[in-house]
Order: C-alpha cells, then sequence, then structure tokens
C-alpha cells in the first residue's frame, strides 16, 4: 500500500511538474468589472485629422515609470487601429512592442479625437489614452459612434480596458472566425501581445 502511495505521489508531483514547466510565463492576470465611463477631461489631444487610415502619432515620452512584459517604456505613439507602439516598434507582431487596443480601423468623421492625460500623484499615476466618439471605417452611413480607454498604472504596471458608449449593435462584430470570414461581421481584438 505504502509503494502504491508513493507510486501515485510521485506521479502526480511530476506531472504537475511537467505541466507547470510547459506552460508560458504570464505576467497579466485578467479580471472583469463593470462601472460608470468617465470621458477624459484636460487630455491633450493628438490631432487626428481627414481619413485615418494608417495615421500614427509622432512617438512621445511615456510620461510616468512603467513597465511592459517587463521591459522599461520611455515612449509610446498610437497607431489609429487604437495600438499603443511602445519604445519606437511599430510592428504588430512584436511581443514587447505593442499594447493592442480594442483594435478596429478607427476614423474621426469630423467628431472623432484621440487623445491622452496622466492622472494621480507620483507613484499611483494612471497614463491614459482615449479614443472619443470615434466612427470605423466599415460604418457607411457615418453615424457609428465609440469610445474606449486603455488605462497604465505606476503603481503595478496593470493595464486596464474601459469600453464607454457605443450605439452599434453587439451583432455587427464577429464572435467567431466563422462570423468574419462568411458572414462579413467585424472583427476586433482587444490583446496585449506575448500574454495568450
Amino acid at each position: 500500500m505504502k509503494k502504491t502511495l508513493l507510486a501515485l505521489l510521485t506521479g502526480t508531483l511530476l506531472s504537475t511538474g511537467i505541466s507547470h514547466a510547459q506552460n508560458a510565463v504570464k505576467r497579466y492576470n485578467v479580471s472583469y468589472s463593470g462601472g460608470t465611463y468617465t470621458p477624459l477631461a484636460n487630455a491633450t489631444d493628438l490631432g487626428f485629422t481627414g481619413n485615418w487610415t494608417d495615421t500614427v502619432s509622432d512617438y512621445l515620452p511615456f510620461p510616468i515609470p512603467f513597465k511592459y512584459q517587463n521591459t522599461t517604456v520611455n515612449t509610446f505613439a498610437i497607431h489609429h487601429t487604437g495600438s499603443i507602439y511602445l519604445n519606437g516598434i511599430e510592428s504588430d507582431y512584436t511581443y514587447l512592442g505593442q499594447i493592442g487596443g480594442i483594435n478596429l480601423r478607427y476614423e474621426g468623421r469630423g467628431r472623432g479625437k484621440v487623445q491622452y492625460a496622466t492622472t494621480g500623484t507620483t507613484g499611483n499615476r494612471i497614463f491614459k489614452i482615449e479614443f472619443s466618439n470615434v466612427s470605423w471605417v466599415g460604418d457607411n452611413a457615418g453615424t457609428v459612434t465609440l469610445n474606449f480607454q486603455v488605462w497604465m498604472y505606476e503603481s503595478d504596471n496593470a493595464i486596464e480596458y474601459r469600453a464607454g458608449y457605443s450605439n452599434v449593435a453587439d451583432t455587427m462584430f464577429a464572435l467567431t472566425a466563422t462570423q468574419g470570414l462568411e458572414e462579413g461581421k467585424e472583427a476586433t481584438a482587444c490583446a496585449r501581445l506575448g500574454n495568450t
């Protein structure tokens, strides 16, 4: 009986160790909550104008101490798709170079803005980026309004997404690859690359 129990215990520990060794390192955990969306106040407008296709802001100094995937972030730029490029790297396929916002191909339609602000006090600041009252290229009528923010926390390098008002029915967006490819629904993603 002792040998059988010892063999089971050893087998369990080995399988747990092997399973753990094969798992990727995750630096971020995911949680969800609800609350009130508040538009940014006293924010700096990046001045995106006209057709936003392929529009990327200039690189600016990152305003707070912050690490992404354990790499210090020194500069940022914002792409019209909601992506935040970091440290001069402009690639959707670079794990350390991008935080994906709520990715669509956004347009301003004369009312939308991309803006940013820093709130809080040293040690507890939050750097916030907002896509405010934007539309997207699939909006043929020009009536869509979408709002979202990405918050980056100085205290613990957390990243938070906040979705605000939208007059788009959820049924417009693909929940599966089939819906995007075969049914023509709009695909969107919200991601931190390299953190599967």
